[in-house]
């Protein structure tokens, strides 16, 4: 593996770990990011991932709320004809 690869990994799990932890932390280095540099493109790209991951456990959650909605909304209808 090239050096420039590992470097951009570093800099991925970095990026993905701070915006999962310390988001508002990210949010203040993200300015003065360049993705030209390796190191800060992975960090960047790593924070994108990490958006991207919180945004899919979102939509899991709706779905499983929306599920379970559906699921009331069946049980009341059987108890209305069980009336």
């Amino acid at each position: 593996m090239e050096q420039e690869e590992r470097t951009f990994i570093s800099g991925f799990n970095d990026g993905y770990r701070l915006s999962l932890y310390s988001n508002h932390l990210y949010e203040k280095l993200k300015g003065s990011l360049h993705k030209e540099n390796e190191y800060e493109g992975g960090l960047i790209e790593g924070a994108l991932e990490a958006d991207k991951e919180r945004e899919r456990q979102r939509m899991k959650q709706l779905e499983n709320l929306r599920g379970d909605d559906d699921k009331n909304i069946e049980q009341e209808k059987d108890d209305e004809r069980d009336r």
